[in-house]
């Protein structure tokens, strides 16, 4: 599964290894341990020829409504974390270097305002952040993660719509929000040159 000489193994101390990112993603969707119950994102009316509007979670791991319209328009995003200086040029550049697309269907989008620490790809979309503070409410310190290409993510369903990846053990920490019906195992990988150049583990 994936690009050849990617792979999914356990993060040292971090429990069981989780072998595919796909049935994670399948078992949550249908009330694994880890899902956020309660969550069901808001879907609001295409307002065709507008720029889009898409929330993306505050620093205390709530995800807002996403409200807007899919297409090749620009796209707007509210609350989006800000870094802590120390970090901040890091997720400049990590940001800077996500590739152009993800996978078929995901070509980057354009932000208006544009947001230095901040992507998003696909019409629905598929957003990208860096320097979130804090971690998941539910995630704990022997938390499975999901290890593609040395980036360890912990996963969440939220509401059965949105799956959030976020990397607990890295810093500054990535957090990427994405449908629940696309291939996270693809996407994980595409973006992990980027991840593992500018951001650090703090298990090691």
């Amino acid at each position: 599964m994936g690009a050849p000489g990617s792979r999914l193994a356990p993060t040292a101390g971090a429990g069981p290894p989780v072998t595919s990112v796909a049935r994670q993603n399948r078992d949550m969707a249908t009330g694994g341990e880890q899902a956020e119950r309660g969550r069901r994102p808001a879907r609001g009316g295409r307002r065709p020829g507008r720029s889009c509007r898409y929330p993306v979670f505050v620093a205390s791991w709530v995800l807002l409504a996403l409200v807007g319209c899919g297409g090749p328009g620009s796209i707007r995003l509210t609350n989006v974390p800000i870094p802590a200086e120390s970090v901040r040029s890091s997720c400049v550049d990590l940001v800077h270097d996500l590739p152009p697309s993800l996978g078929d269907d995901l070509d980057r989008r354009t932000l208006d305002p544009p947001q230095a620490t901040a992507a998003a790809y696909g019409a629905a979309p598929v957003v990208l952040t860096c320097g979130a503070p804090g971690l998941p409410a539910s995630y704990r310190p022997d938390a499975m993660l999901s290890v593609v290409d040395d980036v360890g993510w912990f996963a969440e369903n939220l509401g059965g719509t949105t799956v959030r990846y976020s990397t607990p053990t890295r810093q500054p920490q990535v957090v990427l929000t994405l449908p629940a019906d696309v291939q996270a195992f693809e996407v994980l990988v595409s973006v992990a040159p980027a991840v593992r150049a500018h951001s650090r583990s703090t298990t090691s």
